[in-house]
Protein backbone atom coordinates (compact mmCIF):
# COMPACT_ATOMS: atom_id res chain seq x y z
CA UNK A 1 0.00 0.00 0.00
CA UNK A 2 1.39 3.63 -0.73
CA UNK A 3 0.87 6.62 1.09
CA UNK A 4 -1.78 7.71 -1.30
CA UNK A 5 -3.91 4.95 -0.64
CA UNK A 6 -2.90 3.14 -4.03
CA UNK A 7 -1.92 -0.40 -3.79
CA UNK A 8 1.02 -1.85 -5.88
CA UNK A 9 1.65 -5.72 -6.23
CA UNK A 10 4.75 -6.87 -7.96
CA UNK A 11 5.37 -9.72 -9.83
CA UNK A 12 8.78 -12.18 -10.03
CA UNK A 13 12.02 -9.95 -10.60
CA UNK A 14 10.54 -6.68 -10.74
CA UNK A 15 11.82 -3.38 -9.87
CA UNK A 16 9.51 -0.12 -9.46
CA UNK A 17 10.49 3.61 -8.17
CA UNK A 18 8.06 5.25 -6.72
CA UNK A 19 8.14 9.14 -5.94
CA UNK A 20 5.18 10.87 -4.38
CA UNK A 21 5.43 14.94 -4.39
CA UNK A 22 2.92 17.04 -4.16
CA UNK A 23 2.51 17.38 -7.94
CA UNK A 24 2.03 13.86 -8.84
CA UNK A 25 2.71 9.96 -7.90
CA UNK A 26 5.22 9.26 -10.25
CA UNK A 27 6.43 5.32 -10.84
CA UNK A 28 9.33 4.18 -13.02
CA UNK A 29 8.70 0.38 -13.88
CA UNK A 30 12.53 -0.65 -14.48
CA UNK A 31 11.73 -4.57 -15.07
CA UNK A 32 9.28 -7.31 -14.24
CA UNK A 33 5.28 -6.72 -14.38
CA UNK A 34 3.22 -4.82 -11.44
CA UNK A 35 -0.57 -4.65 -10.98
CA UNK A 36 -1.63 -0.99 -9.94
CA UNK A 37 -5.18 0.03 -8.07
CA UNK A 38 -5.14 3.53 -7.98
CA UNK A 39 -6.68 5.57 -5.16
CA UNK A 40 -9.00 8.24 -6.82
CA UNK A 41 -7.72 11.80 -7.11
CA UNK A 42 -7.96 13.66 -10.49
CA UNK A 43 -6.04 16.69 -8.85
CA UNK A 44 -3.17 13.99 -8.48
CA UNK A 45 -1.76 12.66 -11.41
CA UNK A 46 -0.52 9.06 -10.93
CA UNK A 47 1.55 8.37 -13.49
CA UNK A 48 3.41 4.75 -14.32
CA UNK A 49 6.29 5.14 -16.78
CA UNK A 50 8.08 1.66 -18.37
CA UNK A 51 9.82 1.12 -21.03
CA UNK A 52 8.38 3.76 -24.44
CA UNK A 53 5.17 4.45 -22.31
CA UNK A 54 3.38 6.05 -19.89
CA UNK A 55 0.89 5.29 -18.39
CA UNK A 56 -1.85 8.04 -16.70
CA UNK A 57 -4.59 6.83 -14.29
CA UNK A 58 -6.80 8.05 -12.13
CA UNK A 59 -9.52 5.29 -10.21
CA UNK A 60 -8.44 2.50 -12.44
CA UNK A 61 -6.82 -1.03 -11.96
CA UNK A 62 -3.92 -2.02 -14.58
CA UNK A 63 -1.39 -4.37 -15.22
CA UNK A 64 2.23 -3.22 -16.61
CA UNK A 65 4.63 -5.91 -17.98
CA UNK A 66 8.26 -4.34 -19.02
CA UNK A 67 10.91 -6.13 -20.33
CA UNK A 68 13.97 -5.65 -22.92
CA UNK A 69 11.34 -7.11 -25.83
CA UNK A 70 8.10 -5.17 -25.03
CA UNK A 71 5.62 -3.30 -22.85
CA UNK A 72 2.46 -4.35 -22.17
CA UNK A 73 -0.58 -2.43 -20.35
CA UNK A 74 -3.75 -4.41 -19.60
CA UNK A 75 -6.46 -2.38 -18.44
CA UNK A 76 -8.95 -4.49 -15.39
CA UNK A 77 -11.31 -1.77 -14.86
CA UNK A 78 -11.56 2.18 -15.88
CA UNK A 79 -9.68 3.75 -17.92
CA UNK A 80 -6.05 5.01 -18.74
CA UNK A 81 -4.63 7.06 -21.33
CA UNK A 82 -1.06 5.95 -22.49
CA UNK A 83 1.36 8.07 -23.77
CA UNK A 84 3.64 5.94 -26.03
CA UNK A 85 7.26 7.89 -26.39
CA UNK A 86 7.51 7.79 -30.06
CA UNK A 87 6.31 9.76 -33.27
CA UNK A 88 2.84 8.36 -34.95
CA UNK A 89 0.43 9.71 -37.73
CA UNK A 90 -2.41 7.95 -36.67
CA UNK A 91 -2.84 5.22 -33.35
CA UNK A 92 -2.72 1.80 -33.52
CA UNK A 93 -6.85 -0.50 -33.99
CA UNK A 94 -6.88 -4.01 -33.27
CA UNK A 95 -5.93 -5.04 -36.38
CA UNK A 96 -3.10 -3.06 -37.27
CA UNK A 97 0.41 -3.91 -36.13
CA UNK A 98 3.58 -1.98 -37.04
CA UNK A 99 6.28 0.68 -36.60
CA UNK A 100 4.74 4.16 -35.95
CA UNK A 101 5.46 6.96 -38.44
CA UNK A 102 7.60 9.81 -37.47
CA UNK A 103 4.57 12.32 -37.19
CA UNK A 104 3.05 13.16 -34.40
CA UNK A 105 3.37 11.44 -30.65
CA UNK A 106 0.75 8.93 -29.94
CA UNK A 107 -1.57 9.06 -26.87
CA UNK A 108 -4.24 6.21 -26.45
CA UNK A 109 -7.32 5.90 -24.11
CA UNK A 110 -7.66 2.32 -23.02
CA UNK A 111 -10.73 0.78 -21.18
CA UNK A 112 -11.23 -2.29 -19.56
CA UNK A 113 -10.13 -5.60 -21.07
CA UNK A 114 -7.85 -3.61 -23.16
CA UNK A 115 -3.93 -4.73 -24.22
CA UNK A 116 -1.62 -2.56 -25.16
CA UNK A 117 1.89 -3.60 -26.68
CA UNK A 118 4.80 -1.92 -27.65
CA UNK A 119 8.10 -3.54 -28.79
CA UNK A 120 10.59 -2.08 -28.99
CA UNK A 121 11.23 -2.11 -32.32
CA UNK A 122 8.69 0.06 -32.73
CA UNK A 123 5.42 -2.40 -33.48
CA UNK A 124 2.33 -1.25 -31.56
CA UNK A 125 -0.61 -3.86 -31.01
CA UNK A 126 -4.02 -2.94 -29.62
CA UNK A 127 -6.14 -6.28 -28.83
CA UNK A 128 -8.63 -7.30 -26.33
CA UNK A 129 -7.80 -9.30 -23.25
CA UNK A 130 -9.87 -10.87 -20.24
CA UNK A 131 -8.36 -9.06 -17.37
CA UNK A 132 -8.05 -11.89 -15.17
CA UNK A 133 -5.97 -14.37 -17.27
CA UNK A 134 -3.96 -11.39 -17.73
CA UNK A 135 -3.58 -10.66 -13.81
CA UNK A 136 -3.70 -14.40 -12.79
CA UNK A 137 0.34 -14.89 -11.33
CA UNK A 138 -1.26 -12.25 -8.70
CA UNK A 139 -3.02 -15.83 -7.78
CA UNK A 140 0.13 -17.89 -8.49
CA UNK A 141 -0.92 -19.00 -11.96
CA UNK A 142 0.57 -18.30 -15.00
CA UNK A 143 -1.76 -18.36 -18.35
CA UNK A 144 -1.04 -18.10 -21.76
CA UNK A 145 -2.97 -18.35 -24.85
CA UNK A 146 -0.89 -18.31 -28.23
CA UNK A 147 2.19 -17.06 -27.55
CA UNK A 148 5.64 -17.44 -28.40
CA UNK A 149 7.42 -20.20 -26.64
CA UNK A 150 9.94 -17.90 -25.53
CA UNK A 151 7.44 -15.35 -23.97
CA UNK A 152 6.42 -18.43 -21.61
CA UNK A 153 9.89 -19.07 -20.87
CA UNK A 154 10.58 -15.76 -20.01
CA UNK A 155 7.88 -15.30 -17.39
CA UNK A 156 8.25 -18.82 -15.86
CA UNK A 157 11.88 -17.34 -15.54
CA UNK A 158 10.91 -14.71 -13.33
CA UNK A 159 9.06 -16.97 -11.04
CA UNK A 160 11.69 -20.06 -11.01
CA UNK A 161 14.63 -20.30 -9.08
CA UNK A 162 15.75 -22.50 -11.69
CA UNK A 163 16.08 -21.00 -15.26
CA UNK A 164 15.02 -22.37 -18.33
CA UNK A 165 17.66 -22.12 -21.65
CA UNK A 166 16.09 -22.33 -25.03
CA UNK A 167 18.92 -24.10 -27.14
CA UNK A 168 18.32 -22.08 -30.19
CA UNK A 169 15.98 -20.45 -32.87
CA UNK A 170 14.21 -24.09 -33.70
CA UNK A 171 12.98 -24.61 -30.60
Amino acid sequence: RLDDGSVLELGGLTTVDVELSRRRRLLQLRSGEAYFQVKHDPAWPFVVSAGSVQVIAVGTAFDVRCDPIETTVSVRQGTVSVWVDRPATRAPSAARSGPLTPAQRSTLRLTAGDQLTVATSGAVRLSKVDPDTVIAWRQGELEFLDDPLSVVVQAVNRYSGRRIVLEGPAV
